[in-house]
């Protein structure tokens, strides 16, 4: 979501301030550069197997600060890419559109005296806040009920339009809504937050919604307790069923696969491998595994568009049950050390540690951008 700049009340724009522009290109580099360092750490000091859990360090460090890097590179390309303006003139709505990597160009004039209505209702505002304890500093995702604006009507070049707009203080809202009223527009309000509006006049249609009294059915700046209130249409909703069956399906069959690298692992791999107090030693290829594995899971996590808390925890059992036959067919064939089996559970144990805060935060994070529609 691109946040917009206000110039005045009746005025915004996503120009990014210059502070804030060298601020992010600071932090892209800074994040690269610990990237780039930790890679070039692991390929002139390559690590023995008994440093194995530093290699598995300088891979985490390797994967966070690269994502962390492309994260802040792309949020800094819709700002420096797209330049979008909009304004409330004295004789209708305007809406500027500019690409500055591929020249497009795109500019709508709504005229009051051709719109058909105002469709106003809420949507959500992420922000980050300090949290201040006694024994640490601490930081919260919190999310914000501001006013979205629908727009419906005929351009000045006599075409069909929807236009959206965020506000998210109730004096510009206000301000907003009188010069709408003054300029006998119909204004509509909805219960339903409309972060997942398309720019359609039939989406506005399947929204319940009842004309506009002076006083809107929710409170502007209040913090949202819950993000279950947006409205998708019916095919929307039917996209969205789908797409989820399609997200499981592919689940299924990557655990699957995964499941098979482990049943394999355990038996032609850490059946080698010496055991010390029921753990696999530090000279062991236990660090290579691990990180294989917990790659290959957050890769999975990625990939599942619709993943939830339930398939977390289908995740998890999947790689248990994949170690236990893996165990089981090494049993059955070939005598093991003492401390075998508890050996494999620990290094499920150890995967599943590190995966499930990591998944948890990807799934929380997919989560709000679906409640967001986007």
């Amino acid at each position: 979501m691109i946040e917009m700049q206000r110039k005045h009340s009746r005025l915004f724009s996503n120009e990014l301030p210059k502070w804030a522009l060298v601020l992010h290109i600071g932090l892209i580099s800074l994040f690269f550069l610990i990237a780039l360092a930790s890679l070039l750490v692991l390929v002139i000091n390559p690590f023995s197997e008994e440093e194995s859990g530093l290699l598995v360090l300088f891979g985490i460090l390797i994967i966070l600060f690269t994502w962390l890097g492309r994260f802040a590179y792309k949020n800094l390309r819709l700002y420096t890419k797209l330049r979008m303006s909009v304004e409330l003139r004295k004789d209708g709505y305007f809406y500027s559109y500019k690409n500055q990597m591929t020249k497009e160009e795109k500019t709508c004039f709504l005229p009051f005296a051709d719109m058909d209505s105002l469709l106003i209702g809420m949507d959500y505002q992420q922000t980050v806040e300090a949290e201040y304890r006694p024994s640490r500093p601490n930081a919260k995702i919190v999310f914000y009920q501001v006013a979205k604006l629908l727009i419906s009507g005929k351009s000045s070049e006599g075409k069909d339009e929807v236009l959206f707009f965020t506000l998210s203080d109730a004096p510009t809202v206000n301000e907003w809504l009188s010069v709408f009223e003054a300029n006998q527009v119909r204004i509509y309000c909805t219960d339903q937050a409309l972060s997942a509006a398309i720019p359609e006049k039939e989406w506005i249609e399947e929204v319940p919604k009842y004309p506009y009294a002076g006083k809107l059915s929710f409170e502007i700046g209040k913090k949202a307790d819950q993000l279950d209130k947006v409205f998708f249409s019916q095919e929307q909703q039917l996209e969205r069923e789908q797409q989820s069956k399609k997200s499981r399906k592919r689940g299924f069959l990557l655990l699957s696969i995964l499941g098979m690298f482990q049943i394999f692992m355990v038996r032609y791999w850490f059946i080698d491998w010496p055991i010390d107090d029921g753990t696999f030693s530090d000279d062991s290829g236990m660090g290579s595994a691990w990180l294989f594995t917990l790659l290959a899971l957050a890769v999975i996590t990625f990939l599942i568009k619709q993943q939830g808390f339930l398939d977390l925890l289908k995740a998890v059992a999947a790689l248990f049950l994949s170690l236990t036959i893996g165990l089981l067919w090494v049993l059955a064939s070939v005598r093991v050390p003492d401390g075998f089996a508890e050996a494999v559970y620990f290094y499920g144990i150890l995967v599943s540690v590190i995966y499930v805060p990591v998944a948890l935060f990807m799934i929380i994070r997919r989560s709000i951008r679906q409640s967001y529609g986007i």
